[in-house]
Parts: C-alpha cells; sequence; structure tokens
C-alpha cells in the first residue's frame, strides 16, 4: 500500500493487512483501488475503483520501455554496461 502525506511532504510504500470490510481487502485480479482521507471526507473516505492493466499488459509496457533504451546502451567486452554516446545527426 502506498501512503502519501501531502501537508508533511512524504509518501511510503508498505505491506499491510486489512480488515475483510476494508475497501482494499475487496479487490479482484488487478484492480486499482484509491482511498481520500480528507477533512471533506470524513468520517467515510472516498474511494475510486477500477480495473488495472493487469499482468501482460505490464509486463507488456515493461519490456517496451527496455526496448525503448537499447540505442541509448551497448555492452561492453567486459559485459559492464555503459551509456553511449549521442547519435551526431
Amino acid at each position: 500500500m502506498g501512503t502519501i502525506d501531502v501537508k508533511a511532504g512524504q509518501a511510503s510504500v508498505e505491506l499491510k493487512t486489512f480488515p475483510a470490510d476494508h475497501a482494499f481487502a475487496g479487490t479482484k485480479h488487478a484492480d486499482n483501488v484509491v482511498v481520500f482521507n480528507t477533512d471533506r471526507y470524513t468520517p467515510q473516505p472516498l474511494v475510486l475503483v477500477g480495473p488495472g492493466a493487469g499482468i501482460p499488459v505490464t509486463a507488456g509496457g515493461v519490456f517496451a520501455d527496455l526496448l525503448r533504451q537499447v540505442p541509448n546502451v551497448w555492452v561492453n567486452a567486459d559485459d559492464s554496461w555503459e551509456k553511449a554516446l549521442p547519435v551526431q545527426q
């Protein structure tokens, strides 16, 4: 679970357990859930729930990001990675 404290300027990510009646406990598949606890939404927070991309789409996106970086990276003979110089056009 990720938490953002805007006033304190802090963010954190951690694994947590939730009671069965919590909005995060009822997620299915790749659901995304965002809960807003604000002064305006008290005592009941604003909850947004919707489908996430899922494993295949997320993996495809990460792989595409890696492929876009291939022109910017090359491998030395000793297998160390270094940033390549920009191509002059």
